[in-house]
């Protein structure tokens, strides 16, 4: 079993770049799959060089893709979760909830790991772009997994946007995605500073009241 393999191998710390890579390579041919090269790129990305998250990854991606099976891109973006994209998606949870405390208090833990404020407009932009997809799908009475099918998203991630975008109007959502225009446009020129912009696109958003979840969407 992919277990017992898993098991047998010796770990240690790899390195960063080139020598990840192999360390990779090796560990996935000893799971009997094979690892493109891109998506172990993506996988150092998404995971560090923790050998042991890696290995607990590359075992899950091995029971999916199957003996000699190929651990592809959208593989690992379908089965690997990505540290900084799960916090975003927590924080957008807490904005839509309204709830003013936990959204602060994620913001200032993705800023305290590392996560630059223009990566975080950008990434929480691209998740109120999504929410903006999704809520027209669904408006159309449309089911996550065509919804999915639709945004060519994987349907965990639709399901949850699904529930997000509930708690918002059309309205509040396009009014949202144009105050993260400018408040991206605001930190660019120097008018406001990159943290105070994002904390002010949270009291903003948690000043107004949530919507009740959407009526009739079907699971």
């Amino acid at each position: 079993t992919y277990l017992k393999k898993a098991a047998a191998i010796r770990e240690f710390l790899p390195k960063e770049g080139v020598e990840l890579q192999r360390w990779l390579q090796e560990r996935a041919r000893q799971l009997e799959v094979k690892l493109a090269s891109e998506a172990g790129v993506l996988l150092a990305e998404f995971v560090g060089n923790d050998s042991r998250a890696l290995l607990n990854e590359l075992q899950k991606l091995a029971s999916y893709v199957g003996v000699q099976g190929m651990i592809t891109l959208d593989a690992v973006r379908l089965m690997v979760a990505d540290e900084g994209e799960s916090s975003v998606f927590a924080f957008v949870d807490a904005l839509a909830a309204r709830q003013l405390g936990p959204a602060l208090a994620l913001l200032r833990s993705l800023l305290a790991d590392g996560e630059a404020p223009l990566k975080l407009l950008f990434m929480i932009g691209r998740q109120v772009r999504l929410l903006l997809q999704v809520k027209a799908c669904a408006d159309q009475r449309m089911r996550p997994d065509a919804i999915a099918a639709e945004l060519k998203q994987p349907p965990f991630v639709v399901r949850k946007a699904v529930d997000q975008a509930g708690r918002f109007s059309a309205t509040a959502l396009v009014q949202l995605h144009d105050r993260l225009l400018e408040l991206d446009h605001w930190s660019k020129t120097g008018r406001i500073d990159d943290e105070t912009a994002l904390e002010l696109l949270v009291a903003e958003t948690c000043a107004t009241q949530p919507q009740r979840a959407m009526p009739g969407i079907r699971r």
